[in-house]
């Protein structure tokens, strides 16, 4: 983590009793709303995918790993030819592949399927792949993945404030959250992030350490990966298969899950928090070049576009994403002044895909 916002706002209302004195009857809250961010790092673990699956309402889908086999690469045809697997078995046009096992470190990376058949994928990204005939031991694995769904679930969160000069600890406990929003960002030369904004349904604060909610509990040790940053983590981004030309400076995906508070009479915190339409951005900043004018050509048509962003470690632990139907647009690209650079700012909402693929995928690379 980074940062934090949690925080239940009491709503006071004053009391509009009529007095002859000048003064005032009183104040009570009579509502709360408890909303906050947890602000981190692009890191996998299992606490980011327990938000990533409340997020995303949807249960995780496990990897499959083909077995191992020998895997020759062509890497001017951009293609894997697989000894005796066969690889439509496991993968369809527009999933990940998470390849491992080659001799040759540079083919140890995720690409994107854009052809397949029994004995053969054609792929897009890997552009530090090279070739190779294969050693026997090379693994092709389709990671696992979660897509927007209607499964609801909830998180409890809880803050501890240590050292306070008074021997006990002070908590604050947030139960019945959901998982609102969900940020996956990067920019050049910066660590990539991941932020999670969240709503609940109640508060409470309590005294001492042994009225924790995690009392006589086991808890898991954090996280001792290393956060991943935009320059060594980054695998892959593509638009429809192509790498941009001289890539994006920078890009994030968004999902709000848009709640609403359900609210009754007699209690001070909602009794719920209801997701409504899920709704995804895509934005992203690039230098204008000849390669990429079609993003302005397509300013007003915006057609839908299939986007991935792929970072993880060396070894090959992280996530990637996929927007099946994203459709963007741009503002004309200025001016700003002398020895300045004439950019994109490209900006839109994903969609389903062109062919009914679920609007958002999120890959769990690697295991942990």
């Amino acid at each position: 983590m980074s940062s934090e916002s949690l925080d239940s706002t009491p709503n006071p209302v004053k009391s509009p009793e009529l007095r002859d004195d000048r003064m005032s009857a009183g104040t009570k809250v009579l509502s709360s709303a408890t909303a906050g961010g947890l602000n981190g790092m692009w890191v996998r673990d299992t606490t980011n995918d327990v938000l990533v699956g409340c997020g995303m309402y949807n249960n995780m889908t496990a990897a499959v790993a083909m077995a191992a086999d020998t895997v020759a690469v062509d890497a001017v045809l951009q293609t894997l030819t697989f000894a005796t697997a066969d690889p439509s078995a496991t993968f369809a046009i527009g999933d990940v592949v998470q390849l491992s096992g080659f001799v040759e470190s540079e083919n140890n990376t995720t690409v994107v399927v854009t052809a397949v058949d029994a004995t053969s994928i054609t792929y897009a990204g890997g552009a530090e792949i090279i070739d190779t005939a294969g050693a026997g031991a090379e693994v092709a694995t389709h990671p696992a993945y979660w897509e927007i769904g209607k499964v609801k679930r909830s998180v409890s969160l809880e803050k501890t404030y240590t050292d306070m000069g008074s021997g006990a600890d002070h908590n604050i406990d947030y139960t019945g959250n959901r998982i609102d929003t969900i940020e996956w960002a990067t920019s050049y030369a910066e660590y990539a992030t991941m932020n999670f904004g969240s709503v609940g349904a109640s508060t409470e604060t309590l005294p001492a350490a042994n009225d924790e909610m995690t009392f006589g509990r086991v808890i898991d040790p954090a996280s001792t990966r290393e956060a991943l940053n935009s320059t060594d983590d980054l695998d892959m981004i593509l638009v429809d298969g192509q790498e941009i030309e001289c890539g994006f400076s920078s890009l994030s995906i968004s999902l709000n899950n848009n709640h609403t508070a359900r609210n009754k009479l007699g209690k001070v915190t909602p009794c719920d928090q209801q997701a409504h339409s899920a709704s995804i951005t895509v934005d992203a900043v690039a230098d204008f070049t000849a390669g990429n004018a079609p993003f302005l050509r397509e300013k007003l048509s915006m057609p839908k576009k299939v986007v991935y962003m792929s970072i993880a470690d060396g070894s090959g632990v992280g996530y990637a994403l996929r927007v099946s139907g994203a459709q963007l647009t741009t503002s004309d690209p200025a001016a700003g002044g002398q020895d300045q650079e004439t950019q994109l700012n490209l900006s839109g909402e994903g969609a389903i895909g062109a062919n009914g693929e679920n609007a958002l995928r999120i890959y769990g690379l690697g295991t942990i």
